[in-house]
């Protein structure tokens, strides 16, 4: 689909021209790309004193999109590049390529900024990266509108969604010290995707 693979060719090329977010000194062109493509730039945090907002508030606001593109590790960038290839396409087939560049969109921006701006007692920062998100909602969509509508001729598994919804309510719950992944843009992603399912699945 047309959408689908571009989304995987950006996450990989930026994955690994930024070293996954860590570029040496000497990667100039890393070190620009982590720097611009952030939810908040380095510089900017530092001298704000840790305020998560400070470069959407100098007006830079395509960061609450281009997190999306920044992966971690060659584990976290492959496990995202195999969920979007299953779901991504699946949807965009379903909704049109228009339509999904709209929804990947709003799986972006809403996620991110629950993400970037909640306190850190929610568990939230500034300081994250990836695609998962978005994948949370397209999970969350084909889960309930396949549900909603058996005519799709598609079901998850219940591991699948045990394993989806499960590592949501692990991270969150703080059970595991030092958890890596990014919940609350889990979460936002998940909500955000099912409900625009239920709304689609309620006009037919």
């Amino acid at each position: 689909p047309p959408l689908t693979l571009p989304l995987m060719t950006l996450s990989i090329a930026i994955s690994l021209f930024s070293s996954f977010a860590r570029p040496k000194p000497s990667n100039e062109w890393g070190q620009t790309i982590v720097e611009q493509l952030s939810f908040v730039s380095h510089a900017d945090y530092l001298l704000s004193d840790g305020d998560p907002a400070a470069s959407l508030k100098r007006g830079e606001l395509w960061r609450i999109v281009t997190p999306i593109f920044l992966h971690m590790s060659m584990l976290h960038l492959a496990m995202n590049m195999f969920v979007l290839i299953s779901f991504g396409r699946m949807v965009e087939r379903w909704v049109g390529t228009p339509r999904f560049a709209l929804f990947v969109l709003l799986l972006a921006v809403g996620p991110n900024l629950l993400q970037g701006l909640a306190p850190a007692w929610m568990q939230g920062s500034p300081l994250f990266g990836g695609i998962s998100g978005v994948l949370y909602g397209l999970f969350g969509y084909v889960w309930v509108r396949s549900s909603l509508n058996p005519n799709l001729g598609v079901s998850i598994p219940f591991p699948i969604v045990l394993i989806f919804v499960g590592m949501i309510v692990v991270g969150l719950s703080g059970a595991i010290p030092n958890w890596p992944y990014a919940e609350l843009c889990h979460l936002g992603g998940l909500l955000i995707g099912c409900a625009v399912a239920f709304a689609s699945e309620q006009k037919r």
